[in-house]
């Protein structure tokens, strides 16, 4: 299927049954979806079930869509609730570093791999420390990019709360990483 495939076009295609649509629907947003809920959940087979478990969703669910140019902030709305349903059923939430997936040095890029590898723990302990939802928000519009009206769709909450939520999670962030960094 062609790059240059609108949102609203795949969506329309995928309404109508195309697998071909389908597939490229999962190729375009997969690996994001998965590397999100690796971050949340902290194990890869857990990350690869809610992969699936959304693409399952929104396959089934896809006429529902209002708004087809929506189409990324809609899976990872869908991949962010299986992600918390999972960790309240396990009531633990473990992160990985926000750049986990590259070899890219994070935070400071004159540090030797044994500094950054402590750095990223420290990271990793300071997101632990933030409600679910607080460090969701923070993740979704820090890693991902997404705006606070789109985490907002997310979520399922006001805008207002995105808002409040980003504020006392940078907050608490700021002050547990600065706690663990004695």
């Amino acid at each position: 299927m062609a790059e240059q495939v609108s949102s609203r076009e795949l969506t329309e295609l995928t309404r109508g049954g195309a697998e071909d649509a389908f597939t490229w629907l999962f190729e375009h947003f997969g690996e994001r979806i998965h590397a999100h809920a690796y971050r949340l959940l902290g194990n890869r087979q857990d990350a690869e079930d809610v992969t699936q478990e959304t693409f399952l969703r929104a396959f089934r669910s896809i006429g529902e869509l209002r708004d087809e140019t929506r189409v990324g902030p809609w899976l990872f709305s869908i991949a962010s609730h299986l992600c918390l349903d999972q960790l309240r059923r396990r009531k633990l939430l473990s992160w990985l570093p926000w750049r986990w997936e590259t070899d890219e040095p994070f935070p400071s890029p004159d540090r030797g791999p044994a500094e950054r590898a402590e750095e990223k723990d420290l990271i990793r302990q300071a997101l632990a420390k933030l409600p679910p939802k607080d460090a969701l928000c923070l993740t979704l519009r820090t890693v991902e990019g997404f705006s606070t009206f789109e985490v907002a769709q997310i979520i399922g909450c006001s805008e207002a709360a995105v808002w409040n939520r980003l504020a006392r999670a940078r907050e608490r962030f700021v002050r547990e990483y600065d706690k663990l960094n004695r």
